[in-house]
């Protein structure tokens, strides 16, 4: 038997031994998808325009290549352009640092939430193999970033709730600026900031009440709101009221990639969700999120609103938001949703491996292999 003071260590290396290997795995597999493709015409449209003698005045409003992308995506890239000009590799490096990035935070949030090394793998191969995760993280274009914000959105907002007495102003500050960046770094930055702050304020309602919570972090995040929204309106303006039918000069209707709710709403669903996973080998995991629901699980609450706030919602404005412009509804608008997808997925299965090891059947097996091993010792 192994001593239970080193179960910790042992715990915790086999932790980052999963972490390392798929996140190196899943890296590798973005290499080889990149490295199989040229730059592609949405590319090559922003490379064109990132591609200016002199940086472009960012506070000013303009049409970029990427009608949805705000600054902060030409800002990342500029230098990198200046640097490699049209060498795809050379430019892609800010996007190839993210995406590392991305994995290792979601080792820290892994750590937070998965309790057991039967689930600790499940968020890491959803991330590693999904196929449109492998497709948009080295791309030139601002898709490949979005993921690693709502990860490091998602990390900070827990601290910023759960330990807002005892952070430091440079923390909170830092916090501050992040949600900052992510808001001018794209259109989805408000609503990543947004579901991810909303999220932990109601799962606090769990000990505090709404006047406390309010006493508390009003002062902050309603600077962030005042700045970052009005960051959001300048850039969200810049282009008037226009037609997607207009900007693509042809026929765009929403529905050429997913089936019509309207007319199929089982197969709309099952695109979605199928789109989310990104991997038909593992799609069987989804079924924990039912599981988890139907089992005795501390848990419940919290991952019912993950699901509701952090998956659905997004999803739900983001093809709101396509109806209104008549534009497609594409699975790219909503990739930064896909990471959350796999962590929930991940804490689901590690509740109900919680709930068997609890059940006196497992207890009886795990006490009865106790046994044998002491026999042969």
């Amino acid at each position: 038997m192994i001593p239970t003071r080193i179960d910790p260590i042992l715990k915790k290396n086999t932790q980052r031994l999963i972490a390392l290997t798929f996140s190196v795995y899943g890296l590798f597999l973005r290499y080889a998808a990149y490295s199989q493709r040229s730059l592609t015409p949405d590319e090559l449209n922003q490379l064109n325009y990132t591609s200016t003698p002199q940086i472009l005045p960012f506070w000013n409003k303009y049409t970029g290549a990427e009608l949805t992308a705000f600054p902060g995506e030409y800002l990342l890239t500029y230098p990198f352009v200046r640097m490699f000009g049209p060498d795809k590799w050379g430019i892609a490096i800010p996007h190839i640092v993210a995406t590392a990035i991305g994995f290792y935070v979601l080792y820290r949030i892994c750590n937070r939430y998965i309790r057991t090394l039967s689930a600790y793998w499940i968020p890491f191969a959803f991330v590693c193999f999904n196929q449109h995760l492998i497709y948009h993280a080295f791309e030139f274009r601002p898709y490949a970033v979005l993921p690693t914000l709502a990860l490091a959105c998602f990390y900070c907002s827990e601290t910023l709730i759960d330990q807002y007495e005892t952070l430091n102003r440079p923390k909170k500050f830092l916090i501050g600026l992040l949600y900052i960046a992510t808001i001018i770094y794209h259109a989805y930055g408000a609503l990543i900031v947004f579901v991810c702050v909303l999220y932990f304020l109601l799962s606090k309602r769990e000990t505090e009440s709404f006047s406390s919570l309010f006493k508390k972090f009003f002062p902050f995040l309603s600077s962030i709101a005042l700045i970052g929204g009005s960051l959001f309106i300048w850039y969200a303006t810049r282009h008037g009221n226009f037609s997607m039918r207009q900007v693509h000069g042809g026929e765009v209707r929403t529905f050429d990639y997913f089936p019509n709710p309207l007319s199929d709403l089982n197969n709309f669903i099952r695109t979605v969700f199928s789109r989310l996973a990104g991997f038909k080998k593992i799609k069987p995991l989804v079924n924990g999120i039912l599981i988890a629901l139907l089992i005795p699980n501390k848990d419940k609450f919290k991952q019912t609103g993950f699901f509701l706030l952090l998956i659905i919602l997004p999803i739900q404005l983001k093809f709101v938001g396509d109806l209104f412009k008549q534009y497609w509804f594409l699975e790219r608008q909503f990739i930064w949703v896909m990471p959350f997808y796999a962590l929930l997925l991940g804490w689901c299965w590690d509740s109900i491996f919680l709930f068997l090891v609890g059940t006196s059947f497992i207890k009886k097996i795990l006490r009865a292999r106790d046994k044998s091993t002491s026999g042969h010792e």
